[in-house]
C-alpha cells in the first residue's frame, strides 16, 4: 500500500467517523490540494541512488529533498565552505599579481573539483 493508499484510508475513516458530509467534503477538497502541492514540490526531481556519478542538478535536488536536516546541514556546511575556500584562493591569485583571466580559470578549474 502506497503513501497515498494510506492516506485514502485514514481520510475515508476521518470522514466517516466524525465529519458532516460538508466537512468531509472539505477535508477531502483540503488533502487534494496538498497533495498537489507536494506533487508540484517534487516535479522535475529525478532519483538519484548511485554514488560513483555526479548527480544532475534534478537528481541533486531529489537527493536533498530525501536527507535528513543534520545530512542537510552538512552539505550546506561544506559547499559553502567549498565557496569560500574556492573565493580565498582567487582572491590570493589576484593579490600576488596573477592575471585576472588566470585566476578565474584556477577558481574554475578548483570548482570542478568541488564536492557535490
Amino acid at each position: 500500500m502506497t503513501a497515498a493508499d494510506r492516506l485514502q484510508v485514514l481520510l475515508d475513516r476521518a470522514c466517516r467517523g466524525v465529519a458532516t458530509p460538508a466537512e468531509a467534503e472539505q477535508l477531502r477538497a483540503d488533502v487534494a490540494e496538498l497533495q498537489q502541492q507536494v506533487a508540484a514540490f517534487h516535479e522535475g526531481e529525478q532519483p538519484y541512488e548511485d554514488e560513483r556519478v555526479v548527480p544532475t542538478p534534478s537528481q541533486w535536488i531529489w537527493q536533498w529533498n530525501r536527507a535528513t536536516p543534520e545530512q542537510r546541514l552538512a552539505k550546506a556546511a561544506q559547499v559553502l565552505g567549498t565557496h569560500d575556500r574556492l573565493d580565498r584562493v582567487r582572491q590570493a591569485l589576484l593579490r600576488h599579481g596573477a592575471r585576472p583571466s588566470l585566476a578565474s580559470a584556477v577558481h574554475a578549474a578548483l570548482n570542478d573539483q568541488a564536492p557535490r
